[in-house]
């Protein structure tokens, strides 16, 4: 994938480089703050611009005299130029990897993967073990979550739940339209994990959060088959290297860097060796 900056933007040649890179054919936005190594990237969650995201910015400017943090839009978010169709797994590694690239931002990276973005972030840490130094995984998305937790429903029932109606369709509607979902046009009929052990001995931690969500009505005895597969996911998470370590966050919902930022920072500073 080609990528170059922008006619007449200056190259990263210090720890801060703010603006729009191309990457392809499109214009990328990023956004990097602070200084000391290793660079910290973040991956956030779907359909979220994290350049934006009050939660992350918030975490930037509690890093930035410690560490050089970097926050970028995936293309159609924030500041970013869309791109049109079906992506793989590999085309949001290809467009970080371009992006950092092209703005001139050295490894060696944290990366920092919260929700969807835990996909990408485990998948550009196994395709670029050399590049990463650490990997932390927030609430991270299970490539196979959504198939099954749909195996773990009841047949539908007109007369079920509407707040067990709403969660069926919605994980039909990650499987055919995740564009619709929040997972941003991925394909996930072919998006495959990569294999426990992929990480090697990359140090990695996972937080879950331990907080559930469900909305009023949903049945309890099927909240706690979905939260133990959930937690069974996790783990299976952990396995892609065999320095992880998991962490439940009891009072944590899913959004893990909002609710529990003092120890995403504590976490992210561990792994970068502060």
């Amino acid at each position: 994938m080609s990528a170059a900056a922008l006619p007449g933007q200056a190259p990263a040649a210090s720890s801060s480089v703010r603006g729009d890179f191309l990457v392809g054919e499109r214009r990328l936005h990023l956004d990097c703050r602070g200084q000391g190594g290793p660079t910290v990237i973040i991956e956030a969650g779907g359909g979220c611009a994290s350049s934006s995201d009050a939660g992350w910015t918030q975490i930037r400017d509690a890093l930035r005299s410690r560490v050089r943090i970097c926050l970028y839009d995936r293309a159609g978010l924030g500041r970013s130029e869309p791109v049109r169709g079906p992506r793989r797994i590999e085309d949001f590694v290809g467009d970080l990897a371009g992006l950092l690239n092209a703005a001139q931002v050295e490894p060696p990276y944290v990366l920092v993967g919260a929700s969807f973005g835990g996909l990408i972030a485990s998948h550009f840490a196994a395709r670029h073990r050399a590049k990463v130094q650490g990997l932390l995984l927030l609430d991270a998305v299970h490539p196979r979550q959504w198939q099954r937790a749909s195996a773990l429903l009841p047949h539908a029932d007109p007369h079920e739940p509407s707040a067990l109606r709403a969660f069926r369709e919605s994980a039909q509607r990650a499987i055919t339209h995740p564009q619709q979902a929040g997972l941003e046009g991925l394909d996930l009929g072919a998006t495959h994990l990569p294999l426990p052990g992929s990480l090697g001995d990359m140090p990695l931690t996972v937080l879950t959060a331990g907080r559930d969500e469900w909305a009023p009505g949903f049945p309890a005895e099927l909240a706690r088959s979905l939260r133990e597969d959930w937690l069974a996911m996790q783990t299976e998470l952990l396995g892609l290297s065999g320095r992880g370590r998991h962490e439940v966050l009891p009072h944590s919902g899913h959004c893990i860097h909002v609710d529990d930022s003092l120890h995403v920072i504590e976490t992210i500073l561990a792994l970068a060796g502060h």
